[in-house]
């Protein structure tokens, strides 16, 4: 799960790219299901 930046700011410049990712796969995976 990406990190919440208000509780956790060091990593919310680190972890766009990778949120970026996370939010393809998990559209890619619903969009599985849903099919």
């Amino acid at each position: 799960m990406p990190r919440n930046p208000d509780t956790d700011p060091a990593s919310d410049a680190s972890h766009v790219m990778m949120t970026g990712a996370e939010t393809a796969a998990v559209a890619r995976l619903h969009i599985r299901r849903a099919l």
